[in-house]
């Protein structure tokens, strides 16, 4: 029987993610200490990555290659992996990207979230559409995924793919299209929620996920979410 902590039974144990390559290091003094104060409250475990792409991965080739910006999207996905097959006994891992902002700190949506979707479900999204358009249009910046065997299957299949490709693709796009084409039967196991339901502009989380650092000046990009996200924060009153 787990703790019991304002009113909720904590039997559901999370591990929340972030990763924060050194570009994002003016974003993570932003949205750290806000988002870590949320994660202790509600008895979550919370690993903060600061290190990068090429401190986990090692690509060899004969010829150069030329990687963008995909490669440090692919972080996340390593470090879902290693966590998924690691021997804790955390129930589901929690993902979150760099430029995300927990705004409402006076519920534990999280476990909240995992008890709204249905038993049989093991990796949760939101979609970019609302209404729900297209089911596969997700956007994978936030994301919950249940610590089974097989979802450590699915994540190494991921990122075995994305390293056959010398990490040359996006991730999102890729789990856009294991959801369009229900590739394993992956939809079976997938719930899709709405785009502010954890995500986006959300009353729970805000993700900036409007300013694009994919293409165009990255930097002029981490310093506009930087911006937005210190507006946010300064609306936040946290209990």
């Amino acid at each position: 029987m787990g703790a019991e902590k304002k009113g909720i039974i904590q039997t559901v144990k999370i591990l929340a993610i972030t990763n924060f390559d050194e570009r994002f290091t003016s974003i993570k003094n932003v949205v750290e200490p806000n988002n870590k104060k949320y994660f202790k409250k509600y008895n979550i475990d919370y690993v903060g990555f600061c290190g990068d792409f090429d401190s986990l991965v090692t690509i060899e080739s004969d010829e150069p290659i030329v990687i963008g910006n995909e490669k440090n999207y692919w972080t996340k996905m390593i470090l879902m992996q290693s966590a998924l097959s690691s021997p804790d006994d955390h129930d589901w891992i929690f993902m979150l990207d760099a430029d995300c902002l927990i705004v409402d700190h006076s519920v534990d949506y999280l476990r909240t979230i995992i008890k709204m979707s249905k038993p049989d479900k093991e990796f949760l999204l939101c979609n970019i559409d609302d209404p729900l358009t297209n089911y596969w249009n997700i956007n994978n910046g936030v994301f919950f995924v249940k610590k089974t065997e097989r979802m450590k299957k699915l994540f190494t299949k991921l990122v075995d793919f994305a390293f056959g490709k010398k990490f040359t693709i996006d991730d999102q796009s890729i789990v856009q299209h294991l959801l369009r084409e229900n590739i394993d039967g992956i939809r079976k196991i997938t719930d899709i929620f709405p785009s502010h339901a954890f995500n986006h502009g959300g009353n729970f989380i805000f993700h900036v996920c409007g300013v694009n650092s994919h293409h165009g000046d990255f930097k002029q990009a981490l310093l506009e979410k930087e911006e937005i996200l210190k507006s946010k924060l300064s609306e936040i009153t946290t209990t």
